[in-house]
C-alpha cells in the first residue's frame, strides 16, 4: 500500500508546517527538515536537510500575512525553495497551499487593471513546480485558465457536512448562497449535506451587484420562512456579504443562522460580523490562521483542513 512512501519527501514552510504534520502523521509520511537562513540585508535562504533527488517532494505553505511575514514573504519564500529543491535534482514537485494568494485577482476590473493570479501561476511554473493544489478558490474556472502546470482544486464541502450533520437538531437547513457568483459552490455543499443527511435540502441566494455607489442588493430567492440557514462561502474577509445575506435572510422570517466559509481571514471591519447577533455561529477551516485576538469567543468554531489534503495525498501517493 505504502509504496511511495519512502521514495517522497514532504516539506512544511512556516506555519504551514502544522498541517503537513497532520496529513504526514495520518498517513504514515514524515515531514522533512529544512534549513532557513535570514541574513541583515533581509534576504533569505531555504534550503531542505535531506536529499531530493529522484525524488517526489511535496511542499505545503500557505500564502497569507501576518504580524511576523507578509504574503510577500512567504511568496517569495515558496518560490526560492523551488527553485533550490528543483536544482538538486527533485523528480516532481507538488505545491499544496490551502490558501492561494492573488486567486481573487483573476479578472481586470478596469482596462488598466493587473491580473495578478496569471502573475503568481506563471511564478510557480518558473520556478519549476510541476502540480498544484489548493483549496476552495474564489473562481474555479479563472483558477484552471491562470495555470500552465497541473492543478488540483480541492472542496471544503465534505468536512463541513460532517460538522454540521454532528450539530443540527433534526432539522434540516436551506443552503444559502450570499451572492449569486457562488451558487455553483453552495449548490456543491447542499449536494454533500444531501448525501450525509439522505433527504432533500432546499437552497437559496441572495442577489448582489455592483454599481458605482457601490454594492447594492437584498431580495432573496427561495422559501427560508422559519427553517435553519446556513450561509455557505469560499471566505470572510470584511464580512459585509455574510452580514448582507444574514440580514436578508432574517427579514424573510428565517430562523437560526450558520456561517459556513472556507478561509477565515477576517480583515479590517470584520468585527462586526463577529458581534453581530444575526448569526449563531460561524465556522472556517485552519487554512488561514485566525489571530487570537479574534478566537477569544464563543461563536467562532475552527476545523482542520488536513483531513482533505490527506485524502488527496492517499490516494494519489499510496493507493495502486
Amino acid at each position: 500500500m505504502s509504496r511511495n512512501t519512502h521514495h517522497t519527501r514532504v516539506f512544511g514552510l512556516g506555519p504551514a508546517r502544522t498541517i503537513a504534520e497532520k496529513v504526514c502523521q495520518e498517513l504514515g509520511f514524515i515531514v522533512s527538515t529544512y534549513r532557513q537562513e535570514c541574513f541583515s540585508d533581509g534576504e533569505v535562504k531555504l534550503v531542505p536537510e535531506i536529499s531530493v533527488r529522484d525524488r517526489e517532494v511535496l511542499i505545503f505553505s500557505s500564502l497569507y500575512s501576518d504580524p511576523l511575514r507578509s504574503v510577500n514573504d512567504r511568496l517569495v519564500e515558496l518560490y526560492l525553495f523551488i527553485c533550490t529543491v528543483r536544482d538538486l535534482g527533485a523528480k516532481r514537485i507538488t505545491l499544496l497551499l490551502p490558501y492561494l494568494a492573488y486567486s481573487r485577482s483573476d479578472q481586470r476590473k478596469s482596462a488598466l487593471d493587473a491580473l495578478n493570479h496569471r502573475a503568481v501561476a506563471k511564478l510557480f511554473e518558473t520556478a519549476g513546480a510541476n502540480r498544484l493544489v489548493t483549496l476552495d478558490v474564489h473562481n474555479i474556472s479563472a483558477f484552471e485558465n491562470a495555470h500552465r502546470i497541473e492543478v488540483v482544486h480541492l472542496e471544503g464541502a465534505k468536512i463541513f457536512a460532517q460538522y454540521l450533520t454532528k450539530s443540527l437538531n433534526n432539522a434540516t437547513p436551506v443552503v444559502l448562497s450570499p451572492d449569486i457568483g457562488g451558487i455553483k459552490r453552495a449548490e456543491v455543499f447542499r449536494g454533500e449535506m444531501e448525501s450525509t443527511l439522505g433527504a432533500p435540502v432546499r437552497s437559496a441566494f441572495v442577489e448582489k451587484f455592483r454599481t458605482s455607489e457601490g454594492i447594492r442588493g437584498s431580495r432573496l430567492v427561495g422559501e427560508i420562512k422559519n427553517l435553519p440557514i446556513v450561509i455557505y462561502d469560499d471566505m470572510i474577509c470584511s464580512g459585509s456579504t455574510i452580514l448582507r445575506a444574514a440580514g436578508s435572510s432574517l427579514n424573510s422570517g428565517a430562523g437560526e443562522i450558520t456561517v459556513l466559509a472556507t478561509h477565515g481571514v477576517f480583515a479590517k471591519g470584520s468585527q462586526k460580523l463577529l458581534e453581530s447577533e444575526l448569526i449563531k455561529k460561524i465556522v472556517v477551516t485552519d487554512s488561514y490562521p485566525v489571530s487570537a485576538e479574534i478566537l477569544n469567543g464563543e461563536k467562532l468554531m475552527i476545523l482542520s483542513c488536513a483531513p482533505i489534503f490527506a485524502e488527496w495525498v492517499k490516494v494519489t501517493y499510496l493507493c495502486d
